[in-house]
């Protein structure tokens, strides 16, 4: 094949969309004179340098250079016509494959008219007598009476071309024109055959969008076990197992995910299927090799997997990044958890008060940690007093809350101050009296609560 040749083939295919299997051979078969011509394009214009072999352009050469110039200006309709020119002056089949191939782009865009198309259909058929065996001819036909909702005669067309050679390619040309033909069974049937010659993702995928979920399973299962974990269709058998609720068989295919490409798509499925399953564990190890990623859950699965030392360092870590106070808060609450019960040596409890009261005095306590802060100065008798005042802050934000009026009215009973206790205990419903335990004690106690009796208690 001739330099010139090679240019006008590739220029084709870049300019009619050579991603499109039907019009792959577009431009292939063009026969150019061998008095080649150096052809340079200057400021719009085409300029020719005629060899020695030749004194006149030759006509033919001209229109194949129109043709591409048409092409290269984006002249589709133009260069379409042209090629059909050629073809009716020289019989030369490879122009009429390059108007049609042309054509059917412009088709698709609505920009021929339906005489035009018929034009182009009768063109088709005048050179599939002349050359029955054109697979290629053939599929553009196809496309076309697609596009113009032939799809009877477009399935009559496949099964021909089927006939011509049994390939993944026509059988895959075959099980798209079934589809939209309304038979899916024969679709599947076709998809299937296609997939049997190269076992192509893309066919299978094609294939397991018509089938029903529980073929689609095993299907997809084989090819990954054969071929690997292929990113798309990995993804479609987790999605499908996730809707099945076979989570931990998803689980198995996001592993495989994220092993073969960490990306963050395929760590966070991994993640989420994790947590899913309740396997926090492997999530915290997830988290653990990924150091930038979900803090916030991290710091959480550290707690609730009882890893207290991990899960303050995280918070203080969390604080000096964000200087966000509730971070000294919730390290304030992993210490006291951590204390052995009951705290004897009230001084183990200092560092924590100290957080909290920095929290408090900072203006960005809510009624929780108010609450929370009051109940241990309270509970611990570290100093009622300024308990009872952080619980009435509490309170004022949130006003007849059970668990603050609780710390409350405990707080006046370890202040031996049994009436006003009660009186506070019993603003709490009865139902939310019975339904608490700790409230419940609480209670019990207060109502058996004799001055002296408490005094001595709490001096004690």
């Amino acid at each position: 094949m001739s330099l010139y040749q090679t240019i006008i083939i590739i220029t084709l295919a870049l300019l009619i969309g050579c991603s499109e299997k039907q019009n792959e051979n577009i431009g292939k078969q063009t026969e150019i004179p061998q008095d080649l011509r150096e052809i340079v394009f200057e400021q719009d214009e085409v300029i020719i340098s005629k060899t020695p072999a030749s004194t006149e352009l030759d006509i033919e050469d001209a229109q194949i250079i129109k043709a591409l110039v048409a092409l290269d200006e984006n002249e589709l309709k133009q260069s379409a016509q042209i090629f059909h020119e050629l073809w009716k002056t020289t019989q030369k089949p490879e122009y009429l494959k390059q108007s049609l191939g042309i054509a059917l782009e412009l088709s698709r865009f609505e920009f021929l008219s339906q005489n035009e198309i018929n034009a182009l259909l009768a063109d088709m058929e005048h050179y599939l007598k002349a050359d029955p065996t054109s697979q290629d001819v053939r599929r553009t036909l196809i496309a076309l009476l697609t596009a113009n909702k032939d799809i009877e005669r477009a399935r009559y067309e496949a099964e021909e071309l089927v006939k011509l050679e049994e390939n993944e390619e026509n059988y895959e040309l075959l099980g798209s024109i079934l589809f939209v033909n309304g038979d899916v069974q024969g679709a599947q049937t076709a998809f299937r055959k296609s997939y049997h010659f190269g076992e192509s993702a893309l066919i299978l995928e094609r294939l397991i969008s018509i089938v029903p979920i529980k073929q689609a399973i095993p299907l997809l299962e084989t090819h990954i076990r054969f071929k690997g974990c292929e990113e798309r269709l990995c993804l479609i058998l987790g999605d499908i197992y996730k809707k099945e609720k076979q989570f931990d068989r998803a689980e198995e295919v996001y592993a495989k995910l994220y092993k073969q490409d960490a990306n963050q798509d395929n760590l966070q499925l991994y993640l989420n299927i994790l947590l899913i399953n309740k396997h926090y564990t492997k999530a915290i190890e997830l988290l653990e090799e990924n150091p930038n990623q979900d803090k916030m859950l991290l710091l959480d699965l550290y707690r609730e997997q009882k890893q207290q030392q991990k899960a303050m360092e995280l918070a203080r870590i969390l604080f000096e990044e964000t200087k966000e106070m509730r971070f000294i808060t919730i390290e304030a609450l992993l210490e006291y958890e951590n204390l052995k019960q009951p705290i004897t040596q009230k001084e183990l409890l200092n560092p924590i008060v100290d957080k909290l009261k920095k929290v408090a005095d900072s203006g960005e306590a809510d009624d929780l940690i108010y609450n929370f802060l009051g109940y241990l100065l309270i509970d611990h008798q570290v100093n009622i007093e300024a308990g009872i005042d952080y619980v009435q802050k509490a309170l004022e934000q949130q006003p007849d809350t059970p668990a603050y009026l609780d710390s409350l009215g405990w707080g006046y009973y370890y202040l031996n101050d049994c009436q006003k206790a009660r009186e506070i205990f019993e603003k709490i419903p009865e139902q939310e009296r019975e339904k608490e335990p700790e409230i419940k004690e609480h209670y019990e106690r207060v109502k058996n609560c004799k001055p002296q009796q408490n005094e001595q208690k709490v001096q004690q």
